[in-house]
C-alpha cells in the first residue's frame, strides 16, 4: 500500500510540475513585456527552463518506470513521457527563439502531464496493485 500511494503522489506531483511547466512556457513569451516594468526575468532565464525541465524529467522517470515495471507493464505511459521528452528537447534545441518553441514546449509538458494521469488511472485499476491493498 505504501508504494501504492507514493506512486500516486509522485504522479500528481509530476501532472503539477508538467503543468507548471506548460504554463510556464506559454506565459514566458508573454511576460517578456512586464520584464521592463517587473524584475520577473528570473522566472524566465534559461536555468529555470532547464531546472523545470529536468525537475519534470525526474518526477516523470520516478514515477512511470517503477510503475511500469512492477504494476501495470502498460507501454502507453512510458511512450507519452517519451514524446513529451522529445517535443521539450525538439523545442529547446532545434526551435530555440522560433514562434512554434512555446507550442512544441506546452504539447511536451501535456504530454508528460497525461502520462501522468494515465499511470494514475492504470495503478488504480490494475489487478496487482488492487490486490496489495
Amino acid at each position: 500500500m505504501k508504494t501504492l500511494e507514493r506512486s500516486e503522489a509522485l504522479d500528481r506531483l509530476g501532472v503539477a510540475a508538467s503543468l507548471a511547466c506548460g504554463v510556464h512556457c506559454v506565459l514566458a513569451p508573454l511576460a517578456m513585456g512586464m520584464a521592463a516594468v517587473l524584475p520577473v526575468e528570473w522566472a524566465f532565464s534559461r536555468a529555470s527552463e532547464v531546472t523545470l525541465i529536468l525537475l519534470t524529467a525526474a518526477l516523470a522517470a520516478t514515477s512511470l518506470v517503477p510503475a511500469y515495471r512492477n504494476q501495470h507493464r502498460r507501454k502507453s505511459c512510458l511512450a507519452m513521457f517519451g514524446g513529451g521528452i522529445l517535443l521539450l528537447l525538439a523545442a529547446k534545441f532545434a526551435l530555440h527563439g522560433a514562434s512554434l518553441e512555446p507550442v512544441f514546449l506546452a504539447g511536451g509538458a501535456a504530454l508528460i502531464a497525461g502520462a501522468h494521469l494515465a499511470n494514475l488511472h492504470f495503478c488504480r485499476s490494475c489487478k496487482k496493485c488492487s490486490h496489495d491493498h
